[in-house]
């Protein structure tokens, strides 16, 4: 006869259920931690068999998955890298900008000047 599990209602487990371990082993598939399975295995010879064998079949998709952040946080950096020299080749340009109108200002109102005083000789 199979059974089905509910593993969200390990407290209903009758002592049926807990004389063969299938309370432990519905602990065993919620455990959220790797931290968390090996408190729970630590005396349980099948159960860390059960967990070894978990861990190597994961242990492929966890480099990869630690491949795959590394990843993006070297693109995150070049991008970071690439738009802060875009806001200091504008700031620069701002700041070019900023003494081109300077100077010209400047020489309006001397041209200003030079205006005033040559139409009041007049």
């Amino acid at each position: 006869m199979l059974n089905a599990i509910d593993l969200n209602k390990t407290e209903l487990a009758t002592e049926e259920d807990k004389a063969y371990g299938i309370d432990y082993w519905a602990h065993f598939f919620k455990a959220q931690t790797w931290e968390e399975l090996k408190e729970l295995i630590k005396d349980n010879e099948f159960l860390q068999e059960a967990a070894d064998s978990i861990y190597k079949a994961n242990a492929d998709e966890i480099v990869r998955q630690q491949c795959r952040a590394r990843e993006e946080a070297e693109r995150r950096e070049r991008t970071l890298e690439r738009n802060i020299k875009i806001l200091q080749d504008d700031l620069e340009n701002t700041k070019e900008e900023r003494d081109k109108f300077k100077a010209e200002y400047e020489n309006m109102k001397v041209e200003l000047e030079r205006l005033k005083k040559k139409y009041n000789e007049d």
